[in-house]
């Protein structure tokens, strides 16, 4: 048999595989007898790299993971993928969010890394100098999803190329003039490099365009939709759903159809952007291509820092 797994062992016992994570990690809540048939099984089957004495004195099977927080739709459904595979592997994993905690940002990933973990999986929420020069110090290896820094494991998507694309499908359906309503440029992938993709494809063609900057946030964008006169445009591109959602709630409101009398979209692909009426165009981000790479490499203990594109779909909708 090769290398033996959390898996392997929770089919051996009947236990789920949280359970034997909970066990063999020794942290959370767990039976003692439980407990202790769990690890016999494990040590009978030979699972010796992450057995409660090793685990203690070594952290060469222990993984951390740093978020914003648990509960956006993009992140959850990321963490779920992620530890899943991780459990499968045999590696013990802790997690940390950035949202209500007392430390700063900086500080809260610097206190991750003195933990000397094999690595540490890192969602920032955008580019920061201050967070970069934690990075820049790092020994521990880290894998950046869904922004760009130096000295990491960068996974992400063509952002520019993501949004060139979405434009010129608004531009081909006919669009002249568009709104664009974007997150700041100070974030150089959700921000910038999506921008950048707009103004390629609307500088090629030649077409009207408008630019405003929102927090992203749907009432953010409701707000800023209630300030502006979308008679003037064939189109509102916008660089995440949670924008599209705000400018489609205001324009439900004012009996404004998206598809019909204004074109809109999103990225990210939210719930809601299905459930609502007309339906938004989105983009669907891979989430199981992220996890794919981060498992793939720390199953090669492969940390050599290096950008890795993983792809998207456009999902075209009623709104396109």
């Amino acid at each position: 048999m090769g290398k033996i797994t959390l898996k392997d062992i929770a089919q051996e016992t009947g236990y789920s595989i949280s359970k034997i994570s909970r066990a063999i990690s020794g942290s959370g809540a767990i039976n003692n007898d439980d407990k202790q048939k769990i690890l016999a099984t494990a040590r009978k089957m030979g699972y010796k790299t992450t057995t409660v004495e090793l685990a203690e004195e070594n952290n060469s099977a222990k993984i951390g993971v740093l978020i914003p927080r648990f509960d956006a739709m993009l992140t959850a459904d990321f963490i779920q993928r992620l530890n899943d595979r991780l459990l499968e592997m045999g590696f013990i994993v802790d997690y940390y969010t950035v949202e209500g905690s007392t430390m700063e940002e900086p500080d809260l990933l610097r206190y991750v890394l003195d933990h000397n973990y094999k690595a540490v999986i890192y969602k920032p929420r955008q580019v920061k100098r201050d967070v970069q020069a934690v990075i820049n110090t790092s020994k521990t290896p880290i894998f950046s999803y869904g922004q760009v820094y130096g000295n990491c494991i960068n996974i992400n998507y063509d952002n520019s190329k993501m949004m060139y694309e979405m434009t010129n499908i608004a531009i081909n359906k006919g669009a002249h003039s568009i709104l664009y309503v974007g997150t700041f440029k100070d974030d150089i992938e959700v921000g910038y490099k999506r921008f950048d993709g707009f103004m390629k494809a609307v500088t090629e063609h030649n077409v009207t365009y408008h630019y405003l900057e929102s927090a992203c946030d749907i009432d953010a964008s409701y707000e800023m939709a209630k300030k502006m006169d979308f008679s003037n445009y064939d189109a509102v591109i916008t660089a995440n759903d949670k924008l599209a959602l705000g400018v489609f709630r205001y324009l439900s409101e004012n009996n404004i159809i998206a598809g019909k009398d204004i074109i809109l979209s999103g990225v990210e692909n939210y719930d809601e952007t299905r459930t609502v009426s007309p339906s938004l165009t989105t983009v669907k981000l891979d989430n199981d291509a992220v996890v794919d790479k981060i498992v793939d490499k720390l199953d090669k203990n492969d940390f050599n820092a290096e950008n890795q594109i993983v792809p998207y779909t456009i999902l075209r909708r009623d709104s396109l």
